[in-house]
């Protein structure tokens, strides 16, 4: 497969060398809807991926003369499920996590119960490229997905799971992507235009 680069600029390659990690939390009660409402994720995904192309590749490792970043991605958007970039699962209720969401809601959605065991993407799980749980300095030394999607599903709600490699999206970039990721998978039902930005149109109601 053909692969292209792309330059990352000084203010680039000076970000931190991390993941910035990105939970929306919905309410989903509608479980006999699971799969569709995951398939219209990765499907959206797909479609958004097909804008920003560059996302679906790898950062690194860093040249070991200059320290300088780059990031290549394949010419034709892979398969977002093929290529682990997105996955979907079910978290049952258990010890490491006894929640759901109307629990959740009701505490403030506590940091402390989205843990990264739970929820970093399965993908950046053990990544030789990377701390275990994508938490932490990326040494570079090896390449690295810049992006990461899951969505785990738990009792009564989903939990949209993104991370960006901070080298090549920053804050406005993550606004900018969610926005048309909702948008696109808003899109996925008939009749619906996808104009409508907000990410609550990310879970069928």
């Amino acid at each position: 497969m053909a692969h292209s680069t792309l330059h990352l600029s000084v203010l680039d390659q000076n970000s931190p060398r991390v993941y910035v990690q990105v939970l929306h939390i919905f309410p989903f009660s509608a479980t006999a809807q699971r799969e569709d409402a995951a398939l219209a994720l990765e499907n959206g995904l797909q479609a958004t991926l097909a804008k920003f192309p560059f996302l679906t590749g790898t950062v690194g490792p860093a040249d070991p003369e200059t320290g300088k970043l780059l990031l290549t991605y394949p010419t034709a958007v892979p398969n977002v499920r093929t290529t682990r970039l997105f996955a979907s699962s079910k978290i049952l209720a258990s010890e490491a996590f006894p929640y759901t969401y109307e629990h959740l809601k009701s505490e403030g959605m506590p940091q402390s119960a989205f843990t990264r065991e739970i929820f970093c993407p399965r993908v950046l799980v053990g990544h030789p490229g990377g701390p275990e749980y994508a938490e932490g300095v990326l040494e570079c030394k090896r390449a690295v997905p810049a992006l990461a999607v899951e969505a785990p599903f738990i009792s009564g709600g989903l939990v949209l799971s993104m991370y960006f490699h901070h080298s090549v999206c920053d804050g406005s970039g993550n606004n900018e992507f969610g926005r048309r990721f909702a948008a696109s998978v808003y899109s996925q039902q008939p009749g619906r235009s996808p104009s409508n930005d907000s990410l609550h149109t990310l879970i069928y109601h």
